[in-house]
């Protein structure tokens, strides 16, 4: 069958979610995973320095009419054409690449490289298998995307034969199997933690939707037809905030003020870009080694995009890091949360909420293992059954148990379950990683209260 483009866009968004972590868009996007054979990566579907195709999309882009950020980015031409490493961690390219996202015609560089060099393979590669549901085109879409095409597509033909021979929904259901052991046993480690894919086609083969019928979800995401028609924001790239007799206003202005404030310029978010705000403008500029001429281009816009504010000075107290922050561990698509209000009592908990995040990571490359053997139901309840233990030792009753939760415990865990829900394709094993996580915070912050408690009673 041909693919409506309807189709076509949730197959892409698909794959968009996997690499990116958002459905649409992603094209300013800068990935740089330890690990990761392909080094530094870019884009909407995250073109990497390893294989030399950032090379190819970043020479397109600056031979393209019209193109903005061509000085900035041409001189970097010989540095990736030999894929050099030290481009990993040079700012100043990241940067640039960041802003060059907002550039229309970058990002219909992206979109046509794509299509040239992945969508249109992976569409010639199912026509030659005869697979033609939206769902199968998807599948063989991704591999090409993440690599392994070739070698799983191959594995499966010696254990099935071709598709014609067993039915196409047979034969990708174990194309998808097939891959996801691949990707579970692979030597890589950041390859392992990449069954979450297979896991989210394992989902859409279960729902019986071979047509990508809408709505459907993927990674928390919901794809609808409203996201895919919609689009990433077009337009043209952010205007240049400049002093003028009248000041220039907007929400862009705003946004500016409010990243200002974030730092520490003490900006008032008013919408005009006033005489004040450009004060600010240039001390920001002097402080960060930029043009110092109160305007917001493209190198200040990417400078207040990466900026931290500044470390508290001598004498002051820094404040306590927030729990909900240090459990929103990151992933590969790099999503952000809003983290809620921290709590005042779990200031203290906040290393136990990181514990218990890189918990859950090992237990995530503990997952297949954990499947076969069919252990991971008996983990998950040991896990839960000593957090309950924990919590019955150290909370006397109700009431306390009830203080306990008005002080932030759920709060705090949300931003960790959220991203196990990302990070942990299998339900089972990411009860277990939340047992394992609700066992350190539990220990961390009651323990505590209790030494304080202790410390009280010597203390009379």
């Amino acid at each position: 069958m041909q693919l409506t483009q309807l189709q076509r866009s949730a197959a892409q968004a698909i794959v968009s979610i996997f690499e990116t972590g958002r459905p649409t868009g992603g094209y300013g996007k800068v990935t740089v995973l330890q690990g990761d054979t392909g080094r530094l990566t870019y884009g909407r579907f995250q073109t990497t320095l390893g294989s030399g195709a950032l090379y190819f999309l970043i020479k397109d882009y600056v031979e393209r009419p019209g193109a903005i950020y061509v000085t900035a980015l041409a001189k970097y031409l010989g540095r990736l054409l030999k894929r050099d490493g030290t481009l990993d961690h040079d700012g100043a390219l990241h940067r640039t690449l960041k802003a060059a996202g907002d550039d229309p015609v970058m990002r219909q560089a992206q979109d046509d490289f794509f299509d040239r060099n992945f969508w249109t393979p992976a569409v010639a590669a199912a026509r030659g298998l005869g697979v033609t549901t939206p769902l199968g085109v998807a599948v063989i879409y991704d591999s090409k995307v993440h690599g392994s095409f070739e070698r799983i597509r191959d594995r499966t033909l010696r254990q099935m034969g071709p598709p014609s021979a067993v039915g196409e929904e047979t034969w990708i259901s174990a194309y998808v199997a097939n891959r996801r052991a691949y990707l579970a046993q692979h030597a890589q480690p950041i390859l392992r933690r990449t069954v979450y894919r297979m896991a989210a086609f394992e989902r859409l083969i279960r729902d019986d939707n071979w047509d990508l019928d809408l709505p459907f979800k993927v990674g928390g995401y919901r794809i609808d037809e409203k996201t895919l028609r919609a689009g990433p924001a077009k337009g043209r790239a952010a205007r240049i905030l400049a002093p003028a007799d009248t000041p220039m206003k907007g929400d862009d202005v705003r946004e500016v003020q409010a990243r200002l404030r974030e730092l520490g310029y003490g900006a008032d978010p008013t919408g005009a870009y006033d005489e004040d705000t450009v004060e600010l403008v240039r001390k920001f500029q002097e402080a960060h080694g930029l043009k110092v001429d109160g305007a917001v281009g493209p190198a200040t816009r990417a400078s207040l995009e990466t900026a931290r504010p500044a470390s508290p000075k001598a004498g002051h107290a820094e404040a306590a890091p927030d729990p909900a922050v240090l459990a929103a561990a990151p992933h590969p698509a790099g999503r952000a949360h809003a983290p809620p209000p921290a709590h005042p009592r779990l200031s203290r908990g906040a290393r136990a909420v990181q514990r218990g995040s890189a918990v859950a990571g090992v237990l995530s490359n503990l997952a297949p293992w954990l499947t076969r053997y069919s252990l991971a139901p008996v983990a998950a309840i040991g896990a839960l059954s000593a957090g309950m233990t924990e919590l019955r030792s150290l909370v006397p009753n109700a009431e306390a148990l009830e203080r306990l939760s008005t002080a932030g415990l759920v709060p705090a865990l949300q931003p960790a379950y959220d991203w196990m829900i990302r990070t942990v394709p299998d339900e089972t094993t990411r009860m277990l990683a939340l047992g394992a996580l609700v066992w350190v915070l539990l220990a961390a912050i009651l323990r505590r209260r209790h030494a304080a408690e202790a410390r009280a009673r010597s203390a009379d």
